[in-house]
């Protein structure tokens, strides 16, 4: 005890107080952390308390100032540190005020503004999203509507073609630009011959490689590439993550900073306050994009909305209530930036989501049997409808009644850019969806439709992970721009874990590991056939149908 003097002792003291201060912190802001979150997790972020942990916090800069060895130019500095950062910190989160004058650019054209949701359920949109309901409700609404690929980066290159993933190329995430359709069939290129620039906002860029081959100008997000994988491994860390608290740290840690990837240290505001800075003022008729990732799975990030156990998916309902934060605040900032006084909007879904337990069963209308496939989430079935319907609403666009006329009949994703063009009098013809608007918008027809890359997990345990992930990350490399993508000679490889299939209104044909099913989603009955002879026999004109974008060169299809 002779070794421990008053000073070794303080200084143990204040080891101990400074760092169980710093996990309190560390857990009052983000409550999914590693570092013993739930045991230190004793106040709120907005509590008296937690000031006081702050304010604890920066007492070694005071400290270390008064130290009559520090120099006068040093004191000033680790006084003014934390004064600096609170100031910096709270002139960044300020909502920006514009100048009428600025915001009065004429523009002959109107702004095009797309608002994209990943995973949205239907069940919680008017309980838990009060603010994206009152914009629904000024808003034409297409019920009958579903992806043709329940992935975002093939959704997305969708919605900008206008064509199907069969003929656009994205069938795969990260997939490398070569097999994309050409630059110019997208949208954003399309209108850039018509006077418009383009932006593009997201917060998870990992696996969805969107930028200049899309005709996107600018980009707004975290920073894509490499480096997002390998610094997302090192994000956890208390000192790290109060770091991303300071919204300069966009700048210091542009990977982590509004990352949705990285759930533990992502804050929905962050993304919100990337928009409203890196957003310009409305001085041109804009094509702007912005797709919100929040309600992906894992469903958790730092949020001070509570769980809802008594829901299927507990954390599921604060994502929805936090995105709906994250909606107004991006209209709000673009009516101070003036991007609504000219403008259409469109609210959209790439995907749904299904919870496991809720896939439907459907009964074989020949023998005693039922389908049914247990899989959760999204992407990886074909005949789950809260995995593959999507929101689709426009508002304020041109010949109201005419979409309002359309709203029962069948509509998807690649009908957006059509509709688009055809509300701004460009032809549209070269699409595979169809003008929303077209008073002769067929009553039925038939999308192909696709999953992902659908892996099969019932044989994988905790023992064996490794082993059956490996091939799949070895697919992957590293291109001359630092973007991760599939390796080219993987892709056939890829692709054949899909599974392929067709829908109308009331149908779903699927090829399956033993057959072809036709799935009747009205009564939940199906009937399948061993093979294309046995389905041409049987059932010629829905043969005709899947032919159109599959098998094409069998004999039977002929």
């Amino acid at each position: 005890m002779e070794y421990l003097n008053n000073e070794k002792l303080a200084i143990l003291a204040w080891a101990l107080i400074s760092n169980s201060t710093l996990l309190i912190l560390n857990s009052a802001y983000f409550q999914h952390s590693s570092h013993l979150a739930q045991s230190f997790r004793v106040w709120p972020e907005h509590h008296l308390s937690t000031l006081i942990c702050w304010a604890i916090f920066f007492i070694p800069f005071i400290f270390i100032a008064f130290q009559k060895e520090v120099k006068f130019k040093a004191k000033v500095i680790f006084i003014i540190t934390p004064i600096l950062v609170l100031c910096i910190d709270k002139f960044q989160h300020e909502p920006i005020s514009i100048d009428p004058d600025l915001k009065q650019a004429k523009q002959d054209k109107p702004n095009i503004i797309l608002i994209g949701i990943d995973s949205l359920r239907s069940d919680l949109l008017k309980s838990h999203m009060p603010f994206l309901y009152s914009q629904l409700t000024q808003s034409i609404i297409f019920d009958n509507s579903y992806t043709e690929l329940g992935r975002t980066f093939p959704a997305w290159n969708t919605i900008l073609t206008g064509k199907y993933p069969i003929n656009h190329g994205a069938r795969i995430n990260l997939l490398p630009s070569t097999n994309l359709t050409p630059t110019e069939n997208y949208l954003p290129n399309q209108l850039k011959e018509h006077g418009y620039k383009s932006i593009f906002a997201y917060d998870e860029t990992r696996f969805a490689n969107i930028g200049t081959h899309q005709g996107i100008d600018n980009i707004i997000s975290p920073r894509m590439g490499a480096s997002d994988f390998i610094i997302g491994l090192i994000a956890d860390y208390p000192l790290i993550n109060l770091l991303s608290l300071w919204s300069p740290s966009r700048i210091l840690i542009p990977e982590i900073y509004a990352n949705r990837a990285i759930h533990t240290t992502y804050r929905a505001d962050s993304f919100s306050h990337l928009i409203n800075t890196q957003l310009p003022i409305a001085d041109q008729a804009t094509f702007l994009a912005v797709h919100f990732c929040l309600a992906h799975w894992p469903y958790k990030f730092s949020t001070r909305y509570p769980a809802d156990f008594s829901y299927r998916q507990p954390y599921y309902p604060s994502n929805l209530q936090a995105v709906d934060d994250q909606i107004r605040e991006l209209m709000t900032s673009l009516e101070s930036k003036g991007y609504l006084e000219n403008s259409r909007i469109i609210f959209l879904s790439d995907h749904g989501e299904a919870w496991e337990g809720e896939n439907p069963v459907f009964t074989s209308i020949k023998e005693q049997r039922a389908f049914t496939r247990r899989i959760a989430g999204h992407g990886s079935d074909l005949v789950t409808d809260n995995a593959n319907r999507i929101l689709l609403a426009f508002k304020d666009f041109p010949n109201p009644q005419a979409l309002y006329e359309n709203t029962y009949k069948l509509a998807s994703l690649a009908d957006i850019s059509p509709t688009i063009l055809a509300s701004l009098g460009l032809p549209h013809e070269s699409t595979d969806g169809l003008n929303l608007s077209n008073p002769k918008l067929p009553q039925d027809r038939w999308l192909p439709i696709e999953t992902g890359t659908v892996f099969d997990a019932k044989d994988v345990t905790a023992d064996n992970v490794v082993t059956v992930i490996s091939p799949l990350l070895e697919r992957y490399t590293i291109n001359q721009l630092g973007l991760v993508e599939i390796k080219a000679d993987k892709i056939g490889d890829a692709i054949a874990q899909k599974r392929i299939g067709i829908r109308n209104n009331s149908h779903v044909i699927t090829l399956e590991d033993d057959g072809y099913y036709i799935f009747n989603t009205t009564d939940n009955t199906f009937e399948s056939y061993p093979d294309l002879k046995a389905f041409k026999d049987n059932r010629l004109e829905y043969l005709m149908a899947w032919c159109r974008w599959h098998d094409k060169n069998d004999e039977n299809c002929k």
